[in-house]
This record gives structure tokens, C-alpha cells and sequence, in this order.
């Protein structure tokens, strides 16, 4: 793979991470101002998808990782950025369940 690829790899994964959050983000907002219960429904696809998305980007970022350790410390900062999103992802449902 060349160095563009595997770099690109990498800021997919950060920008994967981001907008993840940003969305969640966004979601249980609308939810907390409307109280519409159809942002349930919303909330809980936005997880599947995100949690699809993030776990291939992963799974890619870490099977790199394993094959080349070139660039293992931008690696392991993609990791964490998606690694992270799972927390907040726990804390943005035990919000969004208390308001139930």
C-alpha cells in the first residue's frame, strides 16, 4: 500500500471519529430541546451505522498497524480518537434514558 493510502486510512479514521461525535452530538441535543421520541429511534440507527462504520475503520487501522509500524504513533492517536467515541457514546444514552 503506498504512504498516501495508509495516511489516508488514518485521517478516515480521525475524521470518522469526529463527525461520530459531532452527529451523536447534534442528536441528543435535538432530543433534549424537542423531547420527540421519534429522536429515539433516530439515536439508536445513528449507533448501529456509526458503530458499523467505526468498527471497519478500525479493524483497517489496526491490521495496518500490525503490518507496518512506520507510522504506529499516528496509529495509535486514530485508535484512541475512535476508541473514545465509545464512552461517549454510553454517556450520551444514559442522558437521553433519564429523560425518558
Amino acid at each position: 500500500m503506498k504512504i498516501t493510502e495508509k495516511l489516508n486510512l488514518i485521517n478516515a479514521g480521525k475524521k470518522s471519529a469526529l463527525y461520530s461525535a459531532i452527529g451523536g452530538s447534534v442528536i441528543l441535543l435535538i432530543f433534549m430541546l424537542t423531547k420527540a421520541n421519534v429522536m429515539i429511534g433516530v439515536g439508536l440507527y445513528y449507533i448501529g451505522v456509526a458503530f458499523i462504520i467505526n468498527s471497519i475503520l478500525l479493524l483497517g487501522i489496526l491490521l495496518e498497524l500490525i503490518l507496518n509500524l512506520r507510522y504506529w504513533a499516528k496509529y495509535i492517536t486514530t485508535i484512541i480518537y475512535l476508541v473514545l467515541n465509545i464512552p461517549l457514546c454510553i454517556g450520551f444514552c444514559t442522558i437521553a434514558l433519564q429523560f425518558i
